[in-house]
């Protein structure tokens, strides 16, 4: 599961909601949409992305890519949805961001 400082703040386990950048609340959106610290990689995956979802790309918000990305989506073949989920996850490899703890 993918945990970031804003739900570890809500339960208890951090003591601000802030990211690694400096941003107030480091959410799901903070990481995959904005956050400075990824945009290199964040850039090469949208790119990847825009061309799989082609012309719907350009009217889609940025909650329906979020949502895209954590659940698939239904407008996109199986290949399709399968590349995506395939970019999505080098993204969160290459972020270095998550790690198993013991």
């Amino acid at each position: 599961m993918l945990v970031f400082n804003y739900y570890l703040f809500k339960i208890g386990r951090k003591e601000s909601t802030a990211c690694f950048c400096g941003f107030y609340s480091e959410s799901v959106k903070h990481f995959f949409l904005k956050c400075p610290l990824f945009a290199a990689s964040r850039h090469k995956l949208l790119s990847s992305v825009a061309q799989i979802f082609a012309d719907r790309w350009a009217c889609m918000s940025n909650t329906a890519i979020v949502s895209a990305f954590l659940s698939g989506c239904p407008s996109l073949s199986y290949d399709e949805d399968k590349g995506l989920f395939l970019l999505f996850q080098t993204f969160i490899l290459d972020s270095n961001r998550f790690y198993v703890t013991e």
